[in-house]
């Protein structure tokens, strides 16, 4: 007898669980472990271990999900399936089964619905909508109304683990048990179908695909099996081109070629009498542990790696096919006038132009290490790099240029802090050397022997209104007008702690010094200290400060969340009760939109704006429909065409980690690119004062 759940009895469980998309939160985050993919016309989903990403094909352009966001309830996606609706079907490790329609949100677990479990392993959706779910404790079919499990009490399911499901044309389910093989079902009738009574090579069935034949492709940790409904046939290393036993996924193109993705064994292609196998010896492939491959409606194939993220079938080779920061660990962020982000981590220097994300690194630039601490930009728009122990960096957007204590009056290779004062001067602070002042020729160095400076470890430097700079140290603030020094630490002032962490001005007037035990406000004759002990400040290390246009102050807690105060109330923000996806927020920054850009310690780069998001990052600037590059892919040449009949007076071409490579004046439609390796590249056209961005691959 089927178990039936009437979701009436759940009604007041599942309105509690029925989500809008939040307006005033958006996340970045690293993509790079791809669980599952799946095809939505001109977008792909990525279901990563981190959050849900929606990737546009034609542009790049991402959007992030993640569990901080209502809706979501786990970062780890672990399967996906879209019906006819355009709904999207989102299964979790640990916080059950969600749908998406594009605004709403609606979850289904445990707590609220007839799952049996929150681990949604995997989901499949008949035409008629009947979504089946393959559990971690059975099987369950839910149409929209009633939930039914499937046990071995009611079943043929002898294992509670769902491994995989698939459908054929005639509505018949072929499940993958966990551990006890392939149980085919039509509604009335289970057949089992195992190692010891079929041609089925292992028992723990992976994934299941059907072929326009309604062949079943099945597999397993021990190859593939292959049945019409009346024979086997096993592939397995032994036997044919298969490169690894332990298969992830299979997806049949529309030349009834089957794409599998293996363990260590990169892709395979078989066209039914050739194997063609990609991996990283033999292709751009740069991961052989591939978990998903599918092929879209263009019949595309997309391959989602373990750690290197999503690659695309370009031609005879594969090309990535991503858009996210490449670390969750952001210690820095610095925005410059004109919008773009700079992002300090330990995987290098990213730049985030507010559509694409760019990498650099040691191995794709001048940066001579990966640890990058902080960054500033002077009015030249160059980039000032402090880096964690190997000098400071200077870039043009061309060149790059060390200065360490080798070549330069650099005391200290270690940049923990840079300023630049209104007449270029750089003031960089480092960790155990004290202030370096740069001039562009000329080296000046102050530290606890020649100076006022308390101690040689200078967390940050901040310049007032009348030049006055603002020392941060690991034993006590200092302030130096040009001329003299003055001291402030627990002992000679009301600074609540001697290791002042960063210091915020409002103006000329009050400054906001944050430390290890409290936030301290200084008006040059008061002292007010702020702690969790007299007031709502949710932790007493205060990370960063950041004051909008309208004085508020934006106070990063390390693990408090952070904190908004506008001097008489305090509004904590923490990933209990908002969108914030960590409470270990290592910096904020405020661009010119009043956006606050916070940096989490293992969840990316949150970003937030109270009066909310009115628009899609796409449709900030970009103009998808006044251009039209063709071919693309291309090779030797492209073609660009203004729909709206505007004249091009710049056209740049940028490479995946943000390099030009090109750059052409004038209103020729042609453009000669054989002189470009085959790649994922960023075109960027001025056309009658609009700036329009459209993706391109060229292959050979």
């Amino acid at each position: 007898m089927k178990k039936i759940i009437l979701s009436l009895i759940l009604l007041a469980g599942l309105i509690r669980f029925a989500y809008t998309q939040d307006p005033q939160w958006m996340y970045y985050f690293n993509g790079s472990h791809i669980n599952v993919l799946a095809d939505d016309g001109n977008l792909l989903w990525e279901g990563t271990d981190n959050g849900l990403i929606k990737i546009e094909k034609n542009t790049g352009l991402s959007t992030f999900y993640k569990k901080a966001n209502p809706g979501l309830p786990d970062n780890n996606v672990i399967s996906l399936a879209i019906d006819q609706n355009g709904t999207k079907w989102i299964g979790t490790e640990n916080g059950g089964l969600s749908s998406f329609d594009g605004i709403n949100w609606t979850t289904y677990d445990t707590s609220n619905s007839g799952l049996p479990d929150n681990r949604i392993n995997t989901i499949a959706i008949e035409e008629n909508g009947t979504i089946w779910v393959g559990t971690n404790a059975w099987l369950v079919e839910y149409d929209g109304t009633d939930w039914i499990v499937y046990d071995t009490s009611n079943s043929g399911i002898a294992n509670n683990v769902i491994s995989s499901i698939a459908i054929d044309q005639n509505g018949t389910k072929w499940i993958g048990i966990y551990n006890c093989g392939l149980v085919q079902y039509d509604g009335i009738n289970w057949t089992l179908y195992n190692d010891y009574n079929s041609g089925l090579p292992d028992n723990f069935v992976k994934t299941i695909a059907i072929d326009s034949d309604g062949t079943k492709w099945i597999g397993t940790t021990s190859g593939i099996a292959k049945f019409d409904g009346t024979d086997w046939k096993t592939y397995n290393i032994s036997n044919s081109g298969l490169p690894n036993d332990w298969v992830y996924s299979i997806a049949i193109d529309g030349n009834d070629a089957k794409w599998i993705s293996t363990l260590f064994g990169g892709i395979a292609k078989y066209d039914n009498s050739t194997w063609t196998v990609y991996n990283t010896q033999n292709s751009n492939i740069p991961d052989d542990n591939i978990f998903s491959v599918i092929v879209d409606q263009n019949n595309t194939k997309w391959a989602g790696t373990s750690g290197e993220g999503v690659y695309k079938l370009v031609g005879i080779d594969w090309t990535p096919f991503n858009n996210y920061p490449q670390t969750d660990n952001t210690k820095s962020i610095t925005i410059e006038d004109n919008g773009t982000k700079w992002v300090g981590s330990s995987f290098g220097l990213e730049m985030f132009d507010g559509y694409y994300w760019s990498l650099f690194n040691s191995a794709n630039s001048g940066l001579p290490c990966n640890e990058i601490n902080t960054v500033a930009a002077d009015n030249a728009g160059v980039k000032w790099i402090g880096t964690g122990g190997c000098g400071l960096i200077r870039h043009d957007g061309m060149t790059w240029t060390t200065f360490n204590t080798s070549n330069s009056g650099l005391p200290e290779n270690d940049v923990a802090a840079i300023t630049i004062d209104g007449n270029g001067t750089k003031w960089i602070g480092t960790l155990g050397g004290g202030v370096a002042l740069f001039d562009g020729t000329n080296w000046i160095v102050y530290n606890s022997a020649n100076s006022g400076l308390p101690d040689d470890d200078i967390r940050d430097i901040t310049i007032d209104e009348n030049g006055v700079k603002w020392i941060g140290t690991l034993n006590g603030l200092a302030a130096f007008d040009g001329d003299n020094w003055t001291t402030y630490n627990s002992s000679n002032s009301g600074l609540p702690g001697s290791m002042v962490l960063t210091v915020a001005s409002e103006g000329a007037g009050t400054k906001w010094i944050g430390t290890e035990n409290g936030l301290a406000e200084f008006d040059g004759i008061n002292w007010t200290v702020y702690n969790t002990s007299n007031s709502d400040l949710p932790h007493n290390i205060i990370r960063s400060v950041a004051i909008d246009e309208d004085g508020m102050k934006w106070i990063a807690t390390y693990s408090g969340g952070i904190v908004s105060f506008d001097g008489e109330n305090w509004t904590v923000f923490n990933n209990s009760n908002s969108g914030l996806s960590h409470n270990i927020v290592l910096s904020i920054t405020i661009d010119n939109n009043g956006w606050k850009w916070i940096a989490t310690y293992g969840e990316g780069i949150a970003v937030y704006n109270e009066n909310g998001f009115t628009v899609s990052v796409k449709e900030n600037n970009i103009k998808e429909s006044e251009v039209n590059i063709y071919p693309n892919p291309a090779s030797n040449e492209v073609f660009i065409r203004n729909k709206s009949g505007l004249q091009k007076r710049e056209v740049s071409i940028y490479n995946s980690v943000g390099q030009l490579v090109l750059h052409k004046k004038g209103i020729s439609n042609k453009i000669n690119i054989s002189g470009l390796e085959q790649g994922l590249y960023v075109v960027k056209i001025i056309s009658g004062g609009t700036e329009i961005k459209e993706k391109l691959i060229i292959q050979e």
